[in-house]
């Protein structure tokens, strides 16, 4: 999985996901970013 800025797609403010890939690999990518996001708080 990529992230790449929205602004890179005229959407400043946002992200966008991408993941052309395998559905194991789609679940563990969101696994991680959301682990992630988790220790930001």
């Amino acid at each position: 999985m990529a992230v790449v800025p929205g602004s890179a797609f005229y959407a400043p403010g946002y992200v966008r996901l991408s993941y052309a890939t395998s559905q194991a690999n789609i679940e563990k990518g969101l696994s991680r970013i959301g682990e992630a996001l988790a220790a930001l708080k």
